[in-house]
């Protein structure tokens, strides 16, 4: 038996995130960011995120049927890695998840401190050898992926704007771990008092796209040539998703950490269920995002548990492991 926990992630998973975007960065143009950070440098973004009281989630993977918790059969070394024959599978946007550490208002999720870099869920075209299985975390797991989402600008007219992304190694693809992941930050941010999330994401990206479309996102702004790498300029676009009616007198969104712990884990449940093809009902919006393979998984468990190393709670699911097959451009298979 596979079981997949979704919990917040903390500065101890640096490493282990930092995995997993690094071919983002040297591999694809995905993220903007020329140079993958230094752990040090990736922990402290993952620091100044928390900090300023964003979520960040992790989505692991844990073999059940090892007593020790180690020997994660599907979850070492996938040779081939990546494969993803097509452009992306970082299927959410800007996604500071890496390094870039934007300074200044333009640079959105200011207050994560952008947690990683401008990760505009570029193409990432993956297609041999990316080989990053995923990364270790506590207890033999293995990290499948992770969401975080921060500021949209630094200036206090942006308080309300969110942006969000979402990376996965090659263990996580068709397996609805990146659409499990979305769903629980955006319900979470929901929660907080954000109102609009933005998706910023590299041109040409035609499964990120898609994939954000089936999230509810819908385009907002194209930048043509915004940007150069890997000998080519390349343009931006800005994907919208409202969630919720603008207040007419708003209030500040709360931390993270201000949120009810029940309905935290309440979130995390049902978004994990997605992970098996079971529906969210629970969490606002879930009906703009399909619960892709319905019935190819049971799930056998769905379990919540005290994370004491994070603010939140953990929530998991359990399900036959069996071999994993690459996603595609073509499926986005998040």
């Amino acid at each position: 038996m596979s079981q997949i926990i979704l919990r917040a992630a903390c500065e101890a998973d640096a490493d282990a995130m930092l995995k997993i975007y690094t071919p983002y960065v040297t591999s694809t143009r995905a993220s903007w960011e020329y140079e993958p950070p230094s752990l040090d440098v990736f922990a402290a973004r993952v620091r100044e995120h928390l900090d300023a009281g964003f979520p960040w989630l992790l989505a692991e993977e844990d073999d059940i049927s090892h007593a020790d918790g180690t020997n994660h059969a599907d979850s070492t070394n996938h040779a081939g890695g990546m494969s993803h024959a097509g452009d992306t599978n970082h299927v959410g946007g800007m996604s500071h998840a890496g390094g870039m550490n934007h300074a200044g208002d333009t640079n959105h999720v200011g207050g994560m401190s952008h947690a990683g870099g401008m990760n505009h869920a570029g193409d990432m075209n993956h297609a041999g050898g990316m080989s990053h299985a995923g990364g270790m975390s506590h207890a033999g797991r293995t990290v499948l992926g992770y969401a975080c989402a921060g500021r949209l600008g630094e200036r206090r007219g942006y308080d309300w704007d969110a942006e969000a992304t979402v990376y996965l190694c090659a263990a996580a693809h068709r397996r609805h771990i990146g659409t499990a992941l979305y769903t629980a930050l955006l319900a979470l941010l929901r929660a907080q008092g954000y109102v609009n999330c933005y998706a910023l994401i590299t041109d040409p990206n035609p499964a990120s796209e898609a994939f954000h479309r089936r999230m509810g996102f819908a385009e907002a702004a194209r930048l043509p040539g915004a940007g150069y790498k890997q000998g080519q300029w390349i343009g931006l676009f800005y994907y919208h998703k409202l969630l919720c009616t603008p207040p007419v007198q708003p209030v500040p969104p709360v931390p993270l950490c201000a949120l009810d712990g029940e309905r935290v884990a309440e979130i995390l449940e049902d978004a994990a269920r997605l992970c098996a093809g079971i529906s969210a009902p629970h969490c606002a919006g879930a009906e703009n995002t399909p619960a892709f393979g319905t019935g190819h998984h049971s799930a056998s468990a769905i379990e919540l548990s005290a994370n004491t190393g994070n603010a939140l709670p953990q929530a998991r699911y359990a399900k036959p492991s069996k071999a994993m097959q690459p996603g595609t451009a073509s499926e986005a298979g998040q």
